[in-house]
């Protein structure tokens, strides 16, 4: 797609859809609205959708759990770009069916709809550790079934013709309601206690989200990794004690470790972090 039918067709519409209006999804679309685009935002449960009537969001109760395309999803695809933030299940394998199916049925429902761009939140957990610093350009190599339906879901994604897609992969989220001091509080003989950690706040998701939004021309791959990287036992003790919360115990050992380096995603959509000091950020949160 040239520059000016992009330009021509986001000041047509100016319209975006966020697919999970989850701890995510929910304050991307609100700063979304505030900047003056249209949007639409889905949830599973029926007692949200007056939540996001309320917040300007075009509320849409969009469920995939069987194969059968939902009757609305037709219409909520109409729109510029689509912003999926829909987290696989883990180990619960009914919500990983749902999540396929959503993927399934969404890449085929695209042919047939107005978007543009697509925006896909992955996970750096299609990386393995493999003790080395990772970056766009490395091979994934999922160690657990979760990394391997991401992986799956994003070539699904990016074999959509005619769409310019965008795959997010973020590093571990911190942020309101997710502070990781609870992540390890109180529990004893920890693994891999030296192994240094992968985290992105909150803010900083949606600031590298928004440039993809902005920005005309983002296909491939991109990372969203705090730049800081303290050692596992050092942050998540502190993050305990800083909390009142019961101090974690680690083993002192560093077994298989991954550093996620996102400073290309943010050179190349000239994005600067909000939070780059992950001790300083437990310290005012």
């Amino acid at each position: 797609m040239t520059f000016l039918k992009y330009v021509q067709k986001m000041d047509l519409k100016k319209s975006i859809s966020v697919l999970g209006c989850g701890w995510l999804g929910f304050p991307l679309a609100n700063l979304l609205v505030s900047r003056g685009y249209s949007v639409n935002g889905s949830t599973t449960t029926a007692d949200k959708l007056q939540k996001f009537a309320e917040a300007k969001i075009v509320p849409y109760l969009v469920q995939f759990n069987s194969e059968i395309p939902p009757e609305n999803l037709s219409k909520f695809l109409q729109t510029d770009i689509l912003v999926i933030a829909i987290p696989p299940g883990r180990k619960n394998q009914v919500k990983n069916n749902s999540f396929r199916n959503m993927a399934t049925l969404v890449s085929k429902a695209v042919s047939g709809s107005s978007i543009i761009k697509i925006i896909f939140i992955s996970s750096t957990s299609v990386y393995g550790d493999i003790n080395t610093t990772i970056d766009e350009y490395t091979s994934p190599s999922p160690e657990n079934a979760s990394g391997e339906l991401l992986l799956e879901v994003e070539r699904m994604f990016s074999q959509i013709a005619n769409v310019q897609v965008s795959i997010l992969r973020l590093s571990g989220l911190i942020g309101p309601d997710r502070h990781p001091a609870r992540f390890f509080a109180g529990k004893e003989n920890i693994p891999n206690g030296l192994a240094p950690i992968n985290l992105i706040h909150l803010d900083d998701v949606i600031g590298i989200i928004l440039k993809l939004i902005e920005e005309e021309d983002t296909p491939g791959i991109f990372i969203g990794s705090c730049p800081d990287h303290p050692v596992k036992e050092k942050f998540y003790t502190w993050a305990a004690q800083h909390k009142n919360l019961p101090t974690p115990t680690f083993r002192n050992e560093l077994l298989n470790w991954k550093i996620i380096d996102g400073e290309q995603t943010a050179r190349n959509l000239n994005y600067n972090y909000v939070h780059t000091d992950l001790m300083k950020w437990i310290s005012e949160s």
